[in-house]
């Protein structure tokens, strides 16, 4: 730095870790995930974060943890979605039927119309 003078104390760009993948394999990783996840060897169809990392291990060689994979995926195109949760004791006809019925009663202020909502 000393022989550079006033340019040696210059801030410098620190050079982050190259990256795992290059931008040829995200390609081929793109490929493979739009074969499908049974074309990959699982069981069904859903991919998981789990899934795409045990495939990048399995065809570049390249360890990702599967917590630590969503942001590069998402700086490579790829979008993580993730499944809607929805209670097992749900009655979808009764969710459809209710703002026909109670919800209708209840602006009109009928009476017996105080029926708490869908679920009971």
């Amino acid at each position: 730095m000393a022989q550079e003078g006033p340019r040696g104390l210059e801030a410098r760009p620190i050079p982050g870790p190259s990256p795992r993948l290059d931008e040829k394999a995200w390609t081929r990783l793109g490929r493979l995930l739009d074969r499908g996840a049974v074309a990959a060897g699982f069981a069904t169809e859903r991919w998981t974060l789990e899934r795409i990392a045990a495939l990048i291990e399995r065809e570049f060689g390249v360890h990702y943890h599967p917590r630590y994979l969503e942001r590069p995926l998402k700086a490579h195109g790829f979008s993580v979605q993730r499944p809607a949760t929805r209670a097992k004791e749900r009655d979808e006809l009764v969710i459809a039927v209710w703002p026909k019925q109670d919800w209708v009663a209840l602006k009109k202020g009928a009476p017996g119309a105080a029926h708490p909502g869908p679920l009971g």
